[in-house]
């Protein structure tokens, strides 16, 4: 009796327990329901939150739309040609250009060209691609090819026309994609381009030069009949404005070189009685001369000084004059032949080559004054021919002529005697150097005498003129020299620098 009044109780416990969990369940239920019922909840949740509501678009939209682009794009390419360019057999296709220039790799004089590295943007209209049946998203109207998809369409045959090699970047990814809109047919092709580029250069006024290069862009194939090449302006309009004729340049500094103007423009070509619609991009760079002045200018000055410092030295000291002169002009043929290593052989002179030139005359110069110097020191009071100093000649003269006899023998005869006795005494070596006096004085004598038998009369040399003494010619230079160099150095700087052209500010990084 008992056992089945418990056993009732547990049952009725355990059914108890379903009953409310059941219940729990099924207002659960009923309030997720309330919750994301949009009617009930209205703009509650948030403005309790203080925020606005989601703007964001349904999730299954977007996968919607890009299965539809995807279509699109598929279903006019079925009959799509790319042989075959836009508006065929109806009118031109105007392609507009974008150019932005991230840097100019390098300028080469000796090989008359330069290397840049640019997006280039190109836009034109294809109505094949036009479809406006589809309820396209306002902001998801058009799709993007990237790679090998970019060269199912038709491209528009541009080169570069004095370009020498050009090519794609590929890293990480082909840099070139290409952009569709269906709801016009506007197409935009993208691609990041590096090109080397001929550049006819004018070095006269080398290192002071400004030289413009230009990039011209014609269409291969096709001539202003059938295609038209403008720049295009950010308005979407044909490039007017004076703003949208300069180029964006990302890096103006180069090594050697400032980037100073980069404009726009377009004109026509003929080739073979066609005319080819044509769009250019002009590029002025202006050198850094102040690497020249530092290297070149400023060294070459202080040779042509260490110069002048010869016209303080005695002419006796040949050797040290000599020395300073050919060692600066070789200094300077050096510098001329390192200078011009990486230039063109061009048929005119260059302003740096001007410059060394006129250096070496004056070192020449001096080196042609010390000679003149020898020469005046040779014929007014120094050396006669037979190398003896002429005051030298002069004494003997004059001692020959007071004492006939001072160069007798009896000296030499006792001195001997004595020797042979083994007797030398101070008086006998006096005696010695008396002989050996005696004997070149009558060397020189002699030889004057058979010069006086020769040419019976000795006409005297005339006294040099007033300031052409070597000493009276290297005061002068001392003077001259250093005013003559100042007043090629005042013309020069004076004639390059006023002729530098100022130029506008440019677009491109602050």
């Amino acid at each position: 009796m008992f056992k089945n009044i418990t056993t009732m109780a547990k049952l009725n416990g355990i059914y108890d327990c379903m009953r409310v969990l059941l219940v729990t369940l099924l207002i659960g239920q009923q309030i997720r329901t309330i919750e994301n019922h949009p009617s009930i909840t209205g703009g509650s949740h948030a403005q309790n939150n203080g925020q606005a509501p989601s703007a964001m678009p349904k999730p299954e939209f977007s996968s919607i739309n890009a299965t539809l682009l995807s279509q699109t794009f598929e279903n006019a390419m079925k009959n799509y040609d790319k042989k075959f360019k836009p508006f065929f057999g109806e009118k031109s296709t105007n392609v507009s250009l974008e150019m932005h220039v991230l840097s100019f790799n390098r300028i080469d004089e000796s090989g008359m060209e330069y290397g840049i590295d640019f997006y280039f943007a190109q836009f034109w209209n294809d109505p094949r691609f036009i479809d406006q049946s589809k309820n396209f998203h306002p902001q998801q109207n058009f799709i993007n090819l990237i790679g090998k998809d970019v060269e199912r369409i038709w491209l528009p045959d541009v080169v570069f026309i004095n370009s020498k090699s050009s090519r794609f970047h590929d890293v990480t990814i082909n840099n070139r994609f290409l952009t569709i809109y269906f709801d016009t047919g506007r197409i935009i092709y993208h691609s990041r381009i590096t090109t080397t580029a001929q550049c006819r250069m004018d070095l006269r006024d080398y290192p002071f030069d400004v030289q413009t290069c230009y990039l011209a862009i014609e269409s291969y194939g096709h001539d202003e009949r059938t295609m038209k090449f403008d720049w295009y302006d950010q308005s979407g309009q044909n490039c007017e404005s004076e703003g949208c004729k300069m180029i964006y340049v990302y890096d103006k500094e180069m090594s050697n070189f400032d980037v100073v103007e980069a404009m726009k423009s377009t004109n026509k070509t003929t080739y073979h009685a066609e005319r080819f619609s044509s769009a250019t991009a002009k590029f002025t760079f202006k050198r850094r001369s102040k690497y020249f002045v530092l290297q070149v200018y400023i060294p070459c000055i202080l040779i042509v000084m260490v110069t002048w410092a010869s016209f303080w030295i005695t002419p006796s000291a040949a050797p040290a004059r000599t020395a300073i002169c050919v060692t600066t002009i070789l200094t300077l043929i050096t510098m001329l032949g390192i200078v011009n290593a990486n230039m063109p052989k061009v048929s005119y002179i260059k302003a740096l080559d001007l410059y060394l030139f006129v250096a070496f005359i004056f070192v020449l110069l001096s080196l042609l004054e010390y000679i003149l110097v020898l020469n005046l020191n040779v014929n007014y009071g120094g050396i006669n021919k037979y190398g003896v100093k002429l005051p030298f000649l002069n004494h003997l003269r004059r001692k020959k002529k007071h004492n006939p006899d001072h160069h007798d023998t009896n000296g030499y005869s006792n001195g001997r005697q004595r020797l042979l006795n083994g007797e030398e005494t101070s008086e006998t070596r006096f005696r010695s150097n008396v002989y050996k006096d005696n004997t070149k004085e009558s060397t020189v004598l002699e030889m004057e005498k058979n010069n006086n038998e020769e040419k019976p009369k000795i006409e005297e040399k005339p006294k040099p003129p007033a300031g052409t003494s070597h000493a009276g010619c290297d005061v002068i230079s001392r003077f001259l020299f250093p005013i003559g160099f100042i007043v090629f150095n005042v013309g020069y700087w004076v004639a390059y620098m006023t002729q530098q052209k100022e130029f506008k500010p440019m677009l491109g990084e602050e």
